[in-house]
């Protein structure tokens, strides 16, 4: 009877100690590892980059025009027109990109004109991929002209404005938008090198440099891709099973990044993590970095 006794007052206090360690309120989440100071200080690309022909100077604008004519684009690429006249229909449209393009736009100059409910609707969107459509067309066609000039002229205007679409503005989308921008018109600087060369317009050295210019711009781009991306994860979901943030990645973000694009991010993130998260420990840090965040000097936070 002592044995079993003795077994027993052990069974139930492991019972009891479980329960206890199971109810303890926990600390806040580790941190994943991947939020490196070298994560963290990717921000902008480098000043360095090949000019690849960019202009320079003139008054800075926005792009209320260039979106305007977007927009009004639109009933061309939905018409059914044959080429040659999808590419009559557009040239105001391609007008409006080189002129944005070609010279310095404000700074914020869509983040102060377009709220991010608008540029994140689908009419802006389908408005965006219509510039790509345009622009593309719009090289083919001088590309089969042995308009090398011309096609040059509009693949770095498009690549200019990707670029400072990227550099000139700090939501999220719009810089997402700024990167596709630039990738989409280096891989039209490419086939306008590879064409001009086959045409003997230029010689296959200069087409060789062209590549090499264009290849530092992707190496520069996709070390911004990278960086972005491991954040991007932390801040959206690193549980797929609750479809929640890392919170101790989220609070690093969004109190020492150097991209002021993920500082505000992931204090965004903290405010729907508080309705997501309801274990204490995480809540506590929570609300803790969310009363610091409502401190910061900087209006975007």
């Amino acid at each position: 009877m002592k044995i079993g006794m003795v077994i027993s007052a052990v069974i139930l206090l492991l019972i009891v100690g479980a329960i206890y360690l199971k109810s303890r309120p926990k600390g806040a989440d580790a941190g994943s590892g991947e939020i490196t100071e070298a994560v963290l200080a990717v921000q902008n690309l480098p000043d360095n980059l090949p000019v690849l022909g960019m202009a320079a100077g003139g008054d800075a604008t926005d792009t209320a025009d260039l979106l305007a004519a977007a927009k009004d684009a639109d009933r061309w690429v939905r018409g059914g027109f044959e080429d040659e006249k999808k590419v009559q229909e557009s040239m105001p449209l391609i007008t409006q990109v080189i002129n944005a393009g070609s010279s310095p736009l404000k700074a914020g100059f869509i983040d102060s004109t377009i709220d991010n409910k608008e540029f994140e609707s689908a009419a802006m969107k389908q408005a965006m991929t219509t510039i790509g459509t345009a622009v593309s067309l719009h090289i083919s066609y001088y590309l089969d002209e042995a308009q090398f000039d011309q096609a040059n002229q509009l693949a770095i205007a498009y690549l200019q404005l990707g670029r400072q679409m990227f550099d000139k503005n700090t939501r999220l989308k719009v810089r997402q938008r700024g990167l596709l921008i630039m990738k989409k018109a280096l891989q039209e600087i490419g086939k306008i090198a590879v064409a001009s060369e086959e045409d003997g317009e230029i010689t296959a050295d200069k087409q060789k440099a062209i590549n090499t210019d264009v290849m530092a711009w992707f190496d520069a781009i996709n070390k911004v891709d990278d960086a972005w991306n491991a954040k991007l994860k932390t801040t959206e979901s690193t549980n797929s099973a609750m479809n929640i943030p890392n919170i101790s990645d989220l609070i690093k973000i969004a109190n020492e990044d150097k991209d002021l694009t993920f500082r505000a991010w992931a204090a965004l993130r903290l405010g729907y993590a508080r309705f997501e998260r309801g274990d204490a420990g995480n809540q506590t840090a929570i609300t803790a970095a969310l009363d610091a965040l409502a401190k910061s000097s900087d209006a975007m936070v």
